[in-house]
């Protein structure tokens, strides 16, 4: 995730996802680059779920970074919420740079992330305001681990996706 650390974002949706995943996936490795309000309590959270080793915090990068990460990330997590309807996503930039750099997509329905995600094409759109959402995120994620072809598959549609409809000239 590479976010300002907001409760909109959903960051602690996200911690709970690659908790779950981590038992049947001991290697996963979740990173979390950004700064924000929620940091604190995001850092509790990870402390509490004993997750320190495979959830790791960055603090804020430059673009540099940002890009390689994204370079060397499988799925790009943000998992957006309405936040109980007194602030939501905007436009879906986010989405967006992480698709440009294969990434599969687990995001949520608010706001404008479905202008910047097709969902079941480009990555994976759920209601987070529904707490049955993170286990079938869990399942998405898990077919996509398990199955590299259909990963590859979703990460070329994310590429296409962008340059051909976000490309500058565009």
């Amino acid at each position: 995730t590479v976010s300002r650390l907001v409760k909109r974002k959903g960051v602690d949706i996200a911690i709970r996802i690659v908790h779950q995943l981590s038992k049947k996936y001991p290697s996963i490795k979740y990173y979390i680059a950004g700064v924000g309000s929620e940091k604190e309590k995001l850092e509790t959270l990870v402390r509490q779920l004993n997750a320190e080793s495979f959830i790791l915090f960055l603090g804020n990068i430059d673009n540099d970074a940002k890009y390689n990460l994204l370079t060397q990330s499988d799925f790009f997590l943000l998992p957006n919420h309405s936040a109980g309807n007194s602030d939501f996503e905007g436009f879906g930039i986010s989405f967006i740079e992480a698709s440009l750099f294969g990434n599969v997509i687990v995001g949520g329905k608010q706001g404008g992330a479905g202008e910047a995600v097709i969902d079941g094409t480009t990555g994976f759109l759920f209601d987070f305001d529904k707490p049955e959402s993170v286990e079938k995120a869990v399942d998405v994620v898990s077919k996509y681990i398990e199955n590299p072809e259909l990963m590859v598959s979703i990460k070329q549609n994310g590429i296409g996706f962008v340059k051909n409809n976000y490309d500058w000239k565009i």
